[in-house]
């Protein structure tokens, strides 16, 4: 049964859209009228950062391949089929080890980040109970540049609608 959202998750966890009907499924979506103010920017590579971001959320663990999938489907939702680059379609069945995702996007994107909102993001992830790989920084310390930079968890919020991230703990 779908959610409230549209999205269901398949048997191995990963999210499809409710009217996933074969591999042209989205083309339902081509000459639909969207708000501009819902247009999503930062997906190319003249302008990546909203990509960027998505991407270092990965790789920082704060979300995993079945969220980037759900992503990509509420990108798909929000924007009229003609304006999203192709890559996000592809990401959609993304099931590779991460260093291939800037061979399906096909170029390196960029987020403009200091490394306390680098750090902030693995906060993030310890907020929300993920295993950290990796991490740059420990999960209290992650926590710490966490609350010390509001405005990269409200941008996780803004990015990422569907996810619950929870209220810090005190």
């Amino acid at each position: 049964m779908a959610s409230s959202s549209g999205l269901w998750p398949n048997a191995v966890g990963s999210y499809r859209h409710s009217s996933h009907h074969g591999p042209y499924w989205w083309r339902r979506h081509v000459g639909r009228k969207v708000s501009m103010s819902n247009v999503i920017s930062g997906l190319s590579s003249e302008n990546s950062e909203t990509i960027g971001f998505v991407l270092s959320c990965v790789f920082a663990s704060a979300i995993d391949v079945s969220e980037l999938r759900a992503w990509c489907v509420y990108v798909i939702d929000q924007n009229d089929v003609e304006s999203i680059p192709p890559y996000v379609f592809d990401l959609m069945d993304f099931d590779q080890p991460l260093v291939h995702l800037y061979k399906v996007i096909g170029f390196a994107p960029v987020w403009k980040h200091s490394d306390d909102e680098a750090g902030a993001l693995y906060g993030i992830a310890a907020q929300r109970g993920k295993v950290i790989y990796d991490a740059v920084v420990n999960s209290e310390a992650a926590l710490e540049l966490l609350k010390s930079n509001p405005l990269i968890a409200d941008k996780f919020r803004q990015t990422f609608p569907f996810l619950n991230l929870p209220a810090p703990s005190n």
